[in-house]
C-alpha cells in the first residue's frame, strides 16, 4: 500500500480544526467576548463540545460529502461561505441581545423606588456582567444558543473546507468518491 501524503492545506485546515474547537477556552479563559460570569463555564464547555460534534461528523460524513461536491459544486463551494456568515450574524446578534439584557437588569434597578430609596447604586455594566445570577439573566437561553451557535458555525465551515481538502488529497479521487461501507466485499 502507497503511503499517503497529505499537501501543507490539508495540514494547515487540519490545524484550523483543532483550533476551532480550542478556540471557545481560549477566547472565555482570555475574556476576549464580554459575557456574565455565570455563563463563563457553561460556554467553554458546552461550545467546545458542540464543535467537536460537528468537526466529527463532518468527517464522518466524508464520503457522501465528497459525492455533494462533486454532483453541486456550487453548493459546496457555498456551504463554509454560509458557515462563515452564520458565525458572524450569531456573534454580532450576541452582543446585540447583551446589550439588551444588561440594560434590562438596570432598568429593575432604576424602577425599584425602595432601592433607591435605601441609598443603593445602579450598578455599572461591568457589575452587572459578574454578579447576576445565571437563573436572572434576562434572554439567558438566547444568549446561550447565539454564542455556542457563533463558534459552531464557525467550526462547520472549517470542517467543510478541511474535509474538501483531505478528500482531494486521499483515495479515493473526489470523481471516484466510493464510501467503503458502500463496497462489497473483495473475495
Amino acid at each position: 500500500m502507497p503511503k499517503q501524503r497529505f499537501s501543507l492545506t490539508s495540514v494547515i485546515l487540519a490545524l484550523l480544526a483543532i483550533v476551532t474547537v480550542a478556540m471557545p477556552i481560549l477566547v472565555t479563559a482570555l475574556d476576549l467576548i464580554p459575557m456574565y460570569q455565570a455563563h463563563r463555564r457553561l460556554f467553554s464547555m458546552y461550545t467546545s463540545f458542540f464543535c467537536f460534534l460537528v468537526l466529527v461528523y463532518v468527517f464522518y460524513s466524508r464520503y457522501p460529502l465528497s459525492r455533494l461536491f462533486i454532483r453541486r459544486r456550487a453548493l459546496a463551494q457555498l456551504l463554509p461561505l454560509i458557515g462563515i456568515a452564520s458565525a458572524i450574524a450569531c456573534f454580532v446578534s450576541y452582543q446585540s441581545v447583551l446589550s439588551r439584557s444588561v440594560v434590562a437588569v438596570r432598568e429593575i434597578f432604576t424602577s425599584d423606588a425602595w432601592y433607591i430609596i435605601r441609598g443603593g447604586e445602579i450598578p455599572t455594566s461591568e457589575q452587572i456582567l459578574q454578579n447576576r445570577p445565571i437563573d436572572l439573566i434576562p434572554f439567558n437561553l438566547l444568549l446561550i444558543g447565539l454564542y455556542v451557535g457563533a463558534f459552531v458555525s464557525a467550526a462547520f465551515a472549517v470542517a467543510i473546507m478541511a474535509t474538501r481538502e483531505y478528500m482531494r488529497d486521499t483515495p479515493p479521487t473526489l470523481d471516484q468518491a466510493v464510501d467503503p461501507s458502500e463496497s462489497s466485499p473483495q473475495p
